[in-house]
């Protein structure tokens, strides 16, 4: 079996960028994500509570009408938990980013 690396995309990212697609279509955008656009923070900003920053973040292309732009999306929920949840995601676009939660 292949030694895995860091710049793999595992199982976590791609269920997670597929459920993300899944509800914004849903939610009536038109919509492209790739689960190597899926980055989780990495270092301190992983293991420290305190620092105030995203468990991760990413961007999805996105089409208003003009062709496909790239948006920002990101969470206070970590991509497991996400993953786990049997509810659809709840995402608010805020006219610049995506919040997923």
């Amino acid at each position: 079996m292949p030694r895995r690396t860091a710049h793999d995309v595992g199982r976590i990212r791609t269920k997670l960028a597929d459920k993300i697609e899944r509800q914004l279509q849903a939610d009536g955008f038109s919509v492209r994500v790739d689960p190597a656009d899926l980055w989780p923070a990495q270092g301190r900003w992983r293991s420290d509570v305190t620092m105030d920053v995203m468990p991760w973040e990413g961007q999805v292309e996105l089409d208003r009408g003009f062709g496909y732009r790239r948006m920002g999306i990101g969470s206070w929920e970590t991509m497991t938990d996400l993953c786990r949840q049997e509810r659809t995601l709840r995402i608010t676009f805020d006219g610049l980013d995506f919040e997923v939660g």
